[in-house]
């Protein structure tokens, strides 16, 4: 199949697309044969790795003759269960071409249930940003924050997808293990450490201090967690936690004096960001500058946004979509049938890291 020029496709286009590849195979063993021609060194036996196999024409399995054994072919593999073989030999030879296209077009195209559709795309995407290494920069996810609109399994309730962004930031800065409460409890804890003895420090009127408090700072645990990144009103604050105006001031008083919080315009307030050093660096280049701009608009084109939890799977997705030398005819399925397995459990627990490897070119 021959690569064309990268482009972002329509539903018509790439239904046109499909329809080409489709016209390349006759049988649906056609796929997996297909498949087969990809896996590096030939197909082997998985106990004696010898290539003296028997088989019939679009199986899965094959007879080693050498040690008797059967031996499954796609098992241990991204393939492994794999039943809509064409659905995904279709997928990636469209990622081969340079095409990008969104999960739900490709969905209808090929009559494939969009959650499935969704699924592949992004166990192939991380497969692709498993091979970044030397050719990426890494760079804290928050700099990809504006591209950030989909909700996941890890955006808090009633937030804003970015604010997934903000329990990274928190963790970045205590110690390993430590809570999001623990770190309030300590950044509080730090500004009336000397209560006791410094007679000049300050209290705000309502706040408790001491070993013997039944929940220390628990009204300030409250308010920062129920707070994110998006600006909530002093009304609006007191309203949802049942708070009295006196009890609010006194614990906005102290979580902003923690450093936790701050104010914005209109008497609102949000979460103070806790983001570790935008520098981008790489092995090679220490502060090297790079431009995130295409992503955004590979991203806003393609997708319309993503999640923040499988944002390192769509930095692959753009870096397979620019650098066509290094994703050519076949590097893709070469790719997949290395990898490892991966199971939707595997994938509905990733989440992508504070750091995250993106490669330009």
């Amino acid at each position: 199949m021959n690569s064309a020029a990268k482009h972002s496709l329509n539903k018509e286009e790439l239904r046109e697309r499909v329809e080409k590849i489709d016209f390349l195979f006759t049988h649906d063993a056609d796929y997996l044969e297909y498949l087969y021609g990809f896996v590096p060194g030939g197909l082997k036996c998985k106990f004696c790795e010898s290539t003296n196999l028997s088989k019939e024409y679009g199986d899965r399995t094959a007879l080693c003759l050498p040690c008797g054994k059967i031996t499954h072919l796609t098992a241990s593999t991204v393939f492994h269960g794999v039943r809509m073989v064409r659905e995904w030999v279709i997928t990636i030879c469209l990622l081969e071409d340079g095409s990008s296209f969104s999960e739900s077009m490709l969905a209808e195209v090929i009559g494939m249930a969009r959650s499935s559709v969704s699924a592949m795309m992004k166990k192939l995407f991380l497969i692709v940003s498993t091979h970044m290494g030397e050719k990426s920069v890494v760079t804290n996810s928050a700099e990809f924050l504006p591209v950030v609109c989909k909700r996941s399994l890890e955006t808090p309730a009633k937030k804003h997808p970015r604010a997934e962004q903000i329990v990274f930031d928190e963790l970045a800065c205590g110690e390993p293990g430590e809570s999001i409460e623990g770190i309030v409890e300590k950044a509080i804890a730090g500004i009336f450490q000397n209560v006791t003895t410094n007679e000049s420090a300050t209290i705000p009127q309502g706040t408790t201090v001491g070993d013997n408090a039944p929940d220390l700072w628990a009204n300030e645990k409250k308010v920062f967690l129920f707070l994110s990144g998006d600006p909530v009103g002093f009304d609006s604050l007191s309203h949802s936690l049942n708070f009295n105006a006196a009890e609010l001031s006194a614990t906005l008083t102290t979580l902003e004096l923690a450093g936790l919080i701050e104010p914005v315009a209109g008497n609102r307030f949000v979460r103070r960001r806790f983001i570790l050093s935008p520098t981008i660096a790489r092995s090679d280049q220490a502060n090297a500058q790079v431009d995130l701009v295409p992503f955004f608009d590979f991203i806003r084109n393609t997708y319309h946004g993503i999640s923040r939890k499988y944002l390192q799977p769509y930095l692959g997705a753009f870096w397979c979509f620019i650098d066509r030398k290094r994703w050519t005819v076949g590097a893709l399925f070469r790719a997949c049938l290395k990898a490892p397995r991966i199971t939707n459990t595997d994938l509905l627990s990733f989440v992508s890291p504070l750091m995250v490897h993106f490669c330009s070119k």
